[in-house]
């Protein structure tokens, strides 16, 4: 017997560490990493999209910066370097999620929330996606920075034998 569980919502925060280096616009600023949705996965799979982006960067940057979502572990290139990623990893993107100029700045820490059209996802063997970032204006990170990534998904079905 089969059962479908649906519209679950799930929030998970990532922690992006990215390199002190002086970046040009385009450069990767931070290489692919895992965000773990749901620890199991049945075999027959889950759908879902991801319908909200926040970005917290505690060093009080607030550099234009585009969030890259991709349904496999690829490498969008060398930290510190231009984007270099190859086309048959560029067929693993799913969405992108740019934040530009509407970063709130909270003293000592800036903050940018992005809603945006949902990027819909379909895992069929783990409970996984994966997120990088592009810088998209030239900038400096004097210390190792820590962008703080917040994902908002929701779970349209999960297959359950």
């Amino acid at each position: 017997m089969s059962k479908i569980t649906n519209f679950q919502t799930i929030v998970k925060s990532i922690t992006l560490t990215v390199p002190a280096d002086t970046y040009a616009g385009g450069d990767v600023l931070a290489d692919s990493q895992q965000v773990t949705i749901l620890s199991a996965v049945p075999p027959q799979g889950m759908r879902g999209s991801i319908i909200y982006t926040q970005l917290l960067d505690q060093d009080d940057n607030s550099f234009n910066t585009d969030i890259v979502y991709f349904d496999s572990n690829v490498s969008l290139g060398t930290e510190g370097s231009a984007v270099s990623i190859t086309d048959s990893n560029a067929e693993k993107i799913l969405g992108v999620v740019r934040f530009a100029s509407s970063w709130k700045d909270l003293t000592n820490s800036q903050v940018n929330s992005v809603n945006h059209n949902p990027i819909p996802f379909n895992i069929s063997n783990s409970g996984d996606l994966y997120v990088g970032a592009i810088i998209r204006e030239i900038g400096t990170v004097g210390v190792a920075d820590k962008l703080y990534l917040t994902v908002g998904f929701v779970i349209d079905s999960i297959a359950i034998s």
